[in-house]
């Protein structure tokens, strides 16, 4: 097994700070040795996939929702329309009979 040192396992980049490399130093230094941080990050992926599934099924919904709302918007706008042409017809018709 090779050993490779911290410096060497994250390449430069102007967009990691200082902080940022030592969050990921303390993530990628092993833990007490008794097979637990395997454990816990094979967990921590796991319920993850399972939240990121979850929420992208949930936008899904949440946009198909969205367009069948404003399908129906607009033909509830449609038929007003329309009632308010036959209201108008209606009043007219009715004013020429009238005496």
């Amino acid at each position: 097994m090779e050993l490779v040192t911290f410096r060497d396992s994250i390449p430069y980049s102007p967009f990691v700070t200082p902080r940022m490399r030592l969050h990921t130093r303390a993530m990628s230094q092993p833990t007490s040795g008794n097979g637990n941080g395997k454990l816990s990050w094979w967990l921590i992926g796991l319920v993850t996939t399972m939240v990121l599934g979850a929420a992208g099924t949930t936008m899904r919904s949440v946009q198909n929702d969205g367009e069948r709302i404003a399908v129906l918007e607009s033909q509830v706008r449609d038929t007003r329309e329309e009632l308010k042409a036959i209201n108008l017809k209606l009043d007219k018709l009715l004013d020429h009979r009238r005496p």
